[in-house]
Order: structure tokens, then sequence, then C-alpha cells
């Protein structure tokens, strides 16, 4: 068996971790999307609640309405904080994902040159073995046929 069929394998191992780290941060990206939608739902949500209660606020409501309210309002404020918090966090995780990726398929990438260095090395031998087989065979029949004819 040849270098080159030797490493082929752990070549193509170094080619499914690169697959499996772009699928990992493929996953993290689609993970980000979903958490900014949240947290646009969530400001919305709160956005519009702002504005019922500043409507109520002018139109004279009770204040257990009113206060009712700005709880609410207080418990979307604190969901969106802990949202904020998790965009950001998925933010750093793909950052992470990124450098584990790139490190993989420079992994695979060098596995992958050498692979193919060996197997040109490996042709450039067998090219020149043939060559050479040639040479002798061509040498062999010249030098028989030179004795034959004496």
């Amino acid at each position: 068996m040849t270098r080159s069929q030797r490493l082929r394998p752990v070549a193509t191992m170094k080619q499914k971790a690169q697959l499996n780290s772009a699928r990992i941060l493929s996953e993290s990206f689609n993970e980000l999307k979903v958490q900014k939608e949240r947290l646009a739902e969530l400001t919305h949500y709160r956005d519009d609640y702002l504005n019922k209660f500043r409507q109520l606020s002018q139109t004279g409501a009770a204040i257990e309405r009113i206060r009712h309210y700005q709880e609410f309002i207080a418990r979307l404020d604190q969901s969106i904080d802990i949202q904020t918090q998790s965009v950001i966090d998925v933010k750093r995780k793909i950052e992470l994902k990124k450098v584990d990726w790139k490190q993989a398929r420079a992994r695979s990438d060098a596995f992958d040159k050498v692979v193919e260095r060996y197997h040109d090395e490996e042709n450039q031998l067998n090219e020149k073995r043939n060559q050479k087989e040639n040479d002798d065979r061509a040498q062999h029949k010249g030098g028989h046929g030179t004795d034959l004819h004496h």
C-alpha cells in the first residue's frame, strides 16, 4: 500500500470533520436568526403595550389597571434584556464555531495536499520505473539483435 493510500482515510476523516464543523456553524447561524426573531417579537410586543399604556394613562384609567400595565411592561423589559443577552451569547458561540471550522478546514486542506503530493511523487516514480523498464527492454532487444547478425 502506498503512502498516499495509507493517508487517504485520514484525509477523508479530516474532510468529514470539516463538514461537521461547517454544519455546526450553519446551525449556530440558524439559532442566531431564531434568537433575533424572538427579540424582535418581544420588542414589538413591549412597544405595543407601551402605546396602549400611554393611551390608557391619557384616558384616566384606574390606578390598578395602570400599575398592571407598568408591571407587565417591566417584565417585558426584563425578558428583552435576557433575550438580548441570548443573542450576544449566540454571536460569541458563532465566533468560536468559525474558529473551529477554519481550523478543521485548514487541517483537511493540509492533509489533502500531503496526499496529493505523495500521489504525485508515486506517479513520478512509476513513470521513471516504467521508462527505465522500457529503456532496458529496448537495450536488450537491440543487444540481442546485433548478436544474431554477427
